[in-house]
């Protein structure tokens, strides 16, 4: 585990249930009606208009097609946060939902400093929106470190959701797992079983969100080593594989388990063929890994772990030109 934590999770996108496109009322104009004729609402409750859903489902739209292409360039990404924002002014600056949307949208092509203003300005507004609060502690964890700090923002948020945050319960089992202290809390007796508990509370709420899948199969495949002794892992294979302990076999079943699961609900998630790579390298499978590093570093081109990895199984392999090109890539 690095400090690379907050790539670890793509920023889900909030969506207006059953908010139809409609005439443009103007701002403060006419309110937004779902499919079954109810008043949208934001939520804490607030009214939105229906100029104001307009501009958020186009916003909606345009992360999805881009989304659906893997075509995200800097245009793109200012255009679609530029339809979020404008859902916000018709909203009198007050539409948390649109404005989380931009800084999501200014993710997609790395630009961290102005997704962290907009997370930082919704905090300064409105203190319990959970969201907004785990992405600004994954940006503070990336530069200072400070898991303990990360884990109490994680915890603030998953109170402030009514523990039905996924993300936040995701995000903490990753900070547990890096923590790995031998003390526990409620229901769990140290930092992996609570992360292992973490994951469950996440799928939990959302049974098809690939980063808790993804993550449960982490925690087996750590777990499995940890049982033979190795020392904890960052997501990467070696370069040069020296004698080892083997890894205790029972738990990596488990995590290739997780990872068919994972494959059967989204076959197009990068991070878990990437997770499937690392399995397969500790059973010893390299080719296997190979097919998977390549697999996770097709689907997302910026994926720079699934590189390392894939150059690292070619150079074992004595695959020299295709270990150089993807040092390259990385």
């Amino acid at each position: 585990m690095t400090r690379r934590l907050r790539h670890a999770l793509t920023a889900s996108v909030f969506v207006l249930a059953g908010a139809a496109i409609g005439c443009n009322g103007g701002a403060g104009g006419p309110p937004a009606k779902d499919a079954g004729g109810g008043t949208v609402k934001t939520g804490d409750g607030k009214v939105v208009s229906q100029a104001a859903a307009n501009a958020f489902n186009e916003g909606v739209a345009s992360m999805s097609q881009h989304d659906a292409a893997n075509d995200w360039t800097d245009a793109h990404c200012e255009s679609t946060a530029a339809k979020f924002k404008k859902a916000n002014d018709e909203q009198q600056g007050i539409f948390f939902e649109a404005l989380y949307n931009a800084g999501v949208a200014y993710q997609r092509c790395k630009n961290d400093a102005a997704a962290k203003q907009i997370f930082s300005d919704i905090l300064s507004k409105k203190s319990d929106f959970h969201r907004a609060r785990v992405q600004v502690a994954l940006y503070e964890y990336a530069a200072d470190g400070d898991v303990e700090k990360a884990m109490g923002q994680m915890e603030q948020a998953i109170k402030d959701a009514e523990f039905k945050n996924e993300e936040a319960l995701v995000n903490l089992a990753i900070l547990e797992m890096t923590r790995d202290s031998s003390t526990g809390g409620q229901g769990c007796d140290n930092d992996f079983d609570c992360a292992k508990l973490n994951l469950q509370r996440a799928l939990a709420i959302n049974d098809g969100f690939m980063p808790a899948f993804n993550q449960l199969a982490v925690y087996y495949l750590e777990s499995a080593k940890k049982k033979a002794g190795q020392v904890k892992g960052k997501g990467r294979v070696a370069a040069a594989a020296g004698k080892k302990k083997k890894a205790d076999s029972q738990a990596l079943e488990l995590a290739a388990l997780v990872v068919s699961q994972a494959l059967r609900k989204n076959p197009k998630y990068a991070p878990v063929h990437n997770t499937s790579g690392l399995i397969s390298a500790e059973l010893g499978d390299l080719s296997a890994a190979a097919r998977a590093f390549g697999t996770a570093r097709q689907l997302d081109p910026k994926f720079f772990e699934a590189h390392m990895n894939y150059a690292a199984v070619n150079l074992q392999f004595r695959g020299f030109k295709q270990a150089e090109a993807a040092y390259r890539e990385a």
